[in-house]
């Protein structure tokens, strides 16, 4: 395979996620855009216990291709209070991808490009984080079963009407000051 490979990441980028994007930039097969990732590098199982109890036990931890470790919590030295810290960089080691880049372990994979994020819009936020988005997307999905790629929704011909996103959101009150959507 020789077509460019970009992955996007950022914080919310876990566990089997974050091992693929290793991989890729371990592998130097492509490159990794957006913001570092969770970290979340453990392999952990529960264990009933008995008064409806669990105990969580970390099996193993996941290590990609150059041998670096993706966990960012340092669960092996709890602080006195008993939380944990992040890796301290003391504890951070230097691996190199397949063509000789410096990568680092101990805290998720830091993307080849870092792109901050943008700050949303009160409306947008409150759209996001009420699931609004994503509701619209699905009922309009299985009300348009005429819809049979991603490219037919969202051609430049194709335009949905802002009512049919106004109805949508019409069950819900979002509160913008002295607005309300």
């Amino acid at each position: 395979m020789t077509d460019p490979v970009a992955i996007l990441i950022n914080s919310g980028t876990a566990s089997a996620a974050e091992i693929v994007a290793g991989a890729i930039q371990d592998l130097d097969r492509g490159v990794i855009v957006g913001q570092r990732s969770y970290g979340k590098g453990l392999v952990q199982v529960t264990r009933p216990l008995s008064y409806n109890t669990q105990l969580k036990v970390t099996t193993a931890k996941y290590y990609i291709p150059s041998g670096r470790c993706i966990q960012a919590l340092d669960f092996s030295h709890p602080n006195a209070d008993g939380s944990v810290g992040i890796i301290p960089d003391s504890l951070i080691s230097e691996f190199r991808t397949r063509n000789g880049r410096i990568v680092r372990d101990g805290g998720g994979i830091t993307p080849d490009v870092v792109i901050l994020p943008e700050t949303l819009s009160q409306v947008s936020s409150e759209l996001f984080i009420r699931n609004l988005i994503f509701d619209f997307a699905t009922q309009y999905y299985w009300a348009h079963p005429d819809i049979k790629s991603p490219s037919q929704l969202f051609s430049p011909t194709r335009i949905i009407p802002i009512s049919a996103i106004s109805f949508w959101a019409g069950n819900s009150t979002i509160k913008l000051g002295r607005n309300s959507l």
